[in-house]
């Protein structure tokens, strides 16, 4: 009898977490493609070479941070008890406000 061969499965290749579709369609735009995107922040904090734009939905905040040559590198949502879901409908609202008001 003959040893048996080993078997070689495959190796996953490694993957970053998930970014999630609002984060994605938000990263590297540059002011004015967030502006078209979902409008005016309702408070800026400007620091050399960087701001941080807050938005406001109807359960949550979003915090989105440009840094000079590189456009938007960080996205926050914020609120209360909220998780992905409520994460991307927040997102969705603020985009479909802006639609509504061209």
């Amino acid at each position: 009898m003959t040893p048996s061969a080993a078997v070689m499965l495959p190796v996953p290749e490694q993957q970053g977490p998930v970014v999630p579709s609002y984060v994605q369609a938000l990263i590297s735009l540059d002011e004015d493609a967030v502006r078209d995107l979902i409008g005016e922040p309702e408070f800026v904090w400007t620091q050399v070479g960087s701001a941080m734009w807050r938005y406001r939905g109807q359960a949550c905040f979003l915090d989105v941070f440009l840094y000079d040559g590189q456009g938007v590198t960080f996205v926050d949502v914020r609120g209360d008890n909220i998780d992905d879901a409520t994460r991307a409908n927040c997102f969705r609202g603020l985009v479909e406000a802006r639609a509504a008001t061209g």
